[in-house]
Formats: structure tokens, sequence, C-alpha cells
């Protein structure tokens, strides 16, 4: 019998001492968990405090029953969703939709486990891994009081996985043979083939159901909500704010833990540092500037730091269509592998610290490639002479001798900060060795335009990360992936990306997945770089909040309440 891999899954790399608790989890499984410390040790002689400057650990989350329900939870932005389907976004409808919808399963708060949402609990799986057959919980309810159904599940994935859609998400559907709905809370999904991410993915942010019908009635790209999340949108300008209210039918009674939340729209940081410091906010998420996070928190002595991983992760792009010069040479990938600092590209991108990365990030410590041996390589090694001379001898030999320059997209600092940054940080390590990089500087739909039509030589890029490994490698670098933005392409390591999705047994695909990272490390079609330690910053009023470690939010305020 195949050992389902999603029951046995990421190991937390931090210090159960170094954890805020978080309240009991729903249905089965442990009590939700948020990061407060970082590292790579089981130490429990750390320090409690996950903030350096004297504010206490946080308390551990009182009992739900003992909760009383008030207060309004207030965060804020950058940037607004320009609609709120989520089947059609990998974007800005995240910062919206999870709070409003839900999904068959979801991801624990601290990516340790996949728990039951609409579903009773996790699916049936045949011997052969073709079939999963899911019970939904009794009496399930829209907003409106309709009956939520397997139809309503049926729906929700067919559309996802058509073509005539064309959702971003729909390979996160696996290679569906059909669905079946032999009663109103009875859902069998019948796979063509063995699809191992896909219990794992229908915990993940974007496979969110939705009534049936819903999209035919109100178009794609719609602007009207309708989930069965523990919350319903009361009112919305869009650009400015959202409020939300709580869901009267949501299956859980007793959250969530609050009267409501209002959401804002700030495009300013300074704007938003100032109105967390003022209490105006209670919380400002994933911050990666120390001089930033240091300033908030001297400034008021209730705001909490919590510390945590991400499964983002930040890489040198460059564009290795075929007959495009000069990255289709492999020895001048290479050879920008070699070159680039990864210490001092952490230190001047990402102040609060971080660790080098590998194609998998150091914070998915499961699939990673351990740190000490990671940085025992080439392009990673503390002492850069080797590398240097190295990287100099292939350019040589692949005619640059005499330097070269690169168009390197990249977007404004408002636009997004760490594109910007990057690209800065990179043209300056690499001005040293006769390679310059021109940046084409654009917005963020400039930036997404170029990705689309490869209209650039290199790009220093954020990708999302994801609680299923399949999404850290399989669209980044499998041939023709929509995802697949430096357009590499390697028949043997497609192979194996595919090999990897139907292979059942965890330990087998583990090691499949880590000869993945070789393969990539030895194309190097990307230069990944260094990924930092977040900082989510939380008023003390404002208990049991989750940080997102992935670009998933459905987790944050789940277990959340206000203690004044």
């Amino acid at each position: 019998m195949y050992r389902n891999y999603w029951l046995r899954r990421a190991r937390s790399p931090f210090s159960r001492r170094r954890m805020l608790q978080g309240s009991a989890a729903m249905g089965v499984g442990a009590g939700s968990l948020a990061f407060v410390g970082c590292g790579n040790d089981d130490d429990d002689d750390a320090p409690a405090n996950g903030n350096g400057n004297g504010n206490g650990a946080p308390e551990a989350t009182r009992d739900p029953g003992d909760i009383e329900r008030q207060g309004i939870i207030n965060f804020a932005h950058t940037a607004d969703a320009d609609h709120l389907d989520p089947h059609l976004d990998t974007a800005w409808t995240m910062v919206v939709a999870p709070h409003t919808h839900a999904k068959l399963l979801r991801w624990s708060p601290d990516i340790s486990e996949i728990l039951p949402d609409l579903a009773e609990g996790l699916p049936e799986m045949n011997d052969d891994g073709l079939e999963y057959t899911f019970t939904l919980r009794p009496d399930l309810q829209w907003p409106d009081g309709s009956p939520l159904t397997s139809a309503d599940i049926a729906y929700s994935y067919n559309r996802i996985a058509g073509e005539e859609l064309g959702s971003p998400h729909r390979y996160k559907a696996g290679p569906l043979a059909g669905i079946d709905t032999p009663d109103d809370r009875t859902v069998v999904f019948r796979l063509e083939e063995p699809f191992v991410p896909f219990v794992s993915f229908a915990a993940t942010g974007w496979m969110i159901i939705l009534p049936e019908g819903w999209a035919d009635d109100h178009g794609d790209r719609f602007q009207d909500s309708m989930g069965a999340g523990p919350y319903m949108i009361d009112q919305r300008q869009s650009t400015v704010s959202t409020q939300y209210v709580p869901n009267p039918n949501y299956y859980d009674g007793e959250r969530p833990f609050v009267e409501g939340m209002d959401f804002r729209i700030i495009p300013d940081a300074s704007t938003m540092d100032a109105a967390l410091i003022s209490g105006d906010i209670d919380v400002i998420p994933a911050l990666t500037d120390r001089g930033r996070v240091d300033n908030i928190l001297n400034s008021n002595p209730d705001i909490e730091d919590i510390e945590h991983p991400s499964h983002h992760w930040n890489m040198f792009i460059m564009n290795c269509e075929e007959g495009r010069e000069p990255f289709d040479d492999v020895r001048v990938r290479r050879a920008m592998n070699l070159l680039i600092d990864r210490e001092l590209y952490q230190a001047i991108v990402h102040s609060t610290g971080g660790q080098p990365s590998g194609p998998v990030t150091w914070g998915f410590e499961q699939y990673a490639i351990p740190q000490d041996d990671l940085v025992q390589r080439p392009g990673y090694r503390p002492d850069k002479e080797e590398d240097i001379q190295e990287a100099m001898d292939l350019l040589s030999a692949a005619g640059y001798e005499d330097g070269l320059q690169l168009d390197c997209a990249t977007t404004t600092p408002a636009a997004h900060a760490t594109y910007n940054a990057g690209a800065l940080a990179i043209q300056d390590q690499l001005a040293e060795y006769g390679i310059e990089l021109v940046l084409g500087t654009t917005d963020m739909a400039g930036i997404q335009e170029k990705r689309a039509d490869g209209n650039f030589d290199c790009m220093v890029y954020v990708n999302g990360g994801s609680q299923e490994i399949d999404e850290h490698i399989y669209g980044p670098n499998r041939t023709g992936e929509a995802r697949n933005v430096n357009r590499f392409s390697n028949a043997e390591l497609d192979e194996m990306l595919d090999r990897q999705r139907v292979t059942l047994d965890e330990e087998e695909r583990t090691e499949l997945i880590m000869e993945i990272q070789e393969k990539l490390l030895e194309e190097v079609p990307t230069a990944w770089l260094a990924d930092p330690f977040y900082h989510s910053l939380v008023n003390r009023r404002l208990r049991g909040y989750n940080p997102y470690l992935v670009w998933d939010r459905s987790s944050e305020f789940i277990d959340a309440y206000i203690e004044e």
C-alpha cells in the first residue's frame, strides 16, 4: 500500500519554544501555530522573545469557548484586488477572497498538516492513486442560507480545470478524468494517472469553492462575493477599503472571534507604518527592512515582532530561450551564478537577515538542500576568489572576455521594492567584472508584459511559494509552462519533473526532488539568491494572529481575536 505523503508533511525547522501558540485547530490535527523565532536548530535554550527589544513572547490563545466575540481587526495592503475571481488570479485577489471563501481542505498556519475545511476529513484514495473520495461536512450552507453540496465542488473544480477558462491554477486540479457526485455530501475525483500533489493542492489558497453557476451568472473576474468562509463582505469600495462581517452560516459556530474586519488600501509604506504605530491598524506582515522594523518597534512598545520564514524565493532569472544570446550558453549562466555574492545581496536587499537559497528555498526545509551542504558549493562559498576566477575563465571561453551588456527588467521601488533593490544590488556586483546591466524600469503591469513576451535578458524576481513542493519546481522549470519565465528547456529535467508527480512513495519522491535540484544547479537557468527572515509586526490587542508563510492568507485571521 502506498504511503500517503501528505499525511507525513513538513517538519518545522523551529523550536517549539519559539512558536506562538494558536488556538485549537478545527477538525483533525494539532493546534495551529505561528512562528516567532528563526533558525535551523531545535535549541530549547533559545530566548522566548521573538523581537529582541524587550517585549515578551505572545501568550497562548485561549480556549475558543472562552473567547468573547468583540472588536474589529484593522489591516491594510499596498494594493487592492482588481476582481474577486480566485480562479483567474495569482496575486491581489488573495488579499480579499481567502477571508470570505472556503476550500475542501486547508493547511495549518505552520504548514505542518492538512486540516478539514468543507470536507469533514482527508479523502479516501484507492490503491492505484486514481480516485479520491471526499465526504463533505453535514448541513453546509452558503451565507444566504442555500445548501452547499457536492454539485458546488464539482462546478468549481470543472471550472478551474476547463480549457476554456484558462485558469492559472488548472494544473492543481490534476489530470481529471471526471467528477462524480453520487449524493449531496460525496465527491469522487477520477484521475487519468496518479497525481501526488492532488490532495495538497486541494488545501492551497486558490482552490476556492464557488456556488454552482456563480461565474455563469456574474461573469469571469466577478466583483461580487459569495463564499463559505468565516466572513462575508458587508461593504466594498475598490482601491479604498473592504469591510467584513461574520458569516452567519459558517460551519464553525465559534469562529470568527471578532465582530468584523476592516481592510484598507495604503499604498505608501511610511503611512502604513504610522497607522500601525498609532494603533489605527493592527498588523503589518512580512517585513524585511531592519530599519523599518526597528522604527516601528521603538515607537510603540505594544507592537510584537513575529519572526518567521517564507516559502517565497528570490532569484536572478536569465532568459534561456534557444538562440537568444548570451544565456542560451550554459557557460555564461554558470559564470553569473559564480559571480553573484549572495551574502552581499542579502545584506543589501533584506536587512533583517536571511540565508542563501537553492532551487527550493531554505524555508521549505523538508525538500531544501541543507545549508551546510549548499554553502560549500560553487557560487555559494564564502570565499569568492575561486568562484570569480572560474567565472572569468567561463566568460572568456564563451567569447565575452571583454564583458557584455544585458537588458535587466525591473520595477520602480513603489511597484515592488525587492525587484528594484535586487536589480540594483546585482547591477553593482556584476559591474565590477565588466558586465553592464541596463535597467528597464517599469510598473508591475509592464514587467508582467515583459515576462510574458520574453522581452528581457534577465531580471531579479521574487516567486510566490506554496505549501506543495510541486509548485516550487514544476511550473518554473518545466518546458512550456506559464511560470517558466526563463524559457529554459531540458528533456531530461522534464522527465524528472513529470516523474515526481506520479511517485507516491514519500521517500522516493523526496530523493527525486533532490536530484532535480542537482540538475538545476548544473544547468543554472536561474541563479537562486538569498531568502530573508520575515518580520510580521502585530499590535498586542490582536491575539492568535498567524503570519502567512506562503501567498495564502486563508489562515491569517482564522484564530485571531481582540483582547483590549
